[in-house]
């Protein structure tokens, strides 16, 4: 599996996603997380993509979105993706897009400070 999550104890998880993923690939790892019982609102996931490579066609972000939709509880969340290449942060602003239909914040980011920063602050 091309990714590892953990937990911190400040209450981010931290998925660190590496080689070539595709959108499945994400959806396992997002119920892995949907499946964790310390995930309770108000919810921080930061996702370290920068040594990922994607197979992960634009149309697909529609099929993520529907995923996330009955998932999420009520509440507030964060999400933020660190990418290094143009097409994946193309596809995680369309998704950061959509996502706001869902009652929570992603921000995709190219380099990883701004992004610790964004996911740590109070919201």
């Amino acid at each position: 599996m091309p990714f590892v999550t953990i937990y911190r104890p400040d209450g981010v998880f931290l998925g660190t996603g590496s080689g070539v993923i595709t959108a499945e690939q994400w959806i396992e790892e997002a119920k892995k997380l949907y499946a964790d019982p310390r995930f309770v609102e108000p919810t921080r996931v930061l996702w370290d993509l920068r040594d990922a490579t994607f197979e992960w066609p634009g149309t697909s972000v529609d099929a993520e979105v529907e995923f996330v939709r009955p998932e999420r509880t009520q509440g507030r969340g964060r999400v933020a993706p660190v990418v290094s290449t143009d097409l994946a942060f193309g596809v995680g602003r369309m998704f950061a897009l959509k996502a706001s239909q869902l009652e929570f914040e992603a921000s995709v980011f190219r380099e990883w400070a701004p992004a610790v920063e964004w996911i740590e602050e109070e919201f």
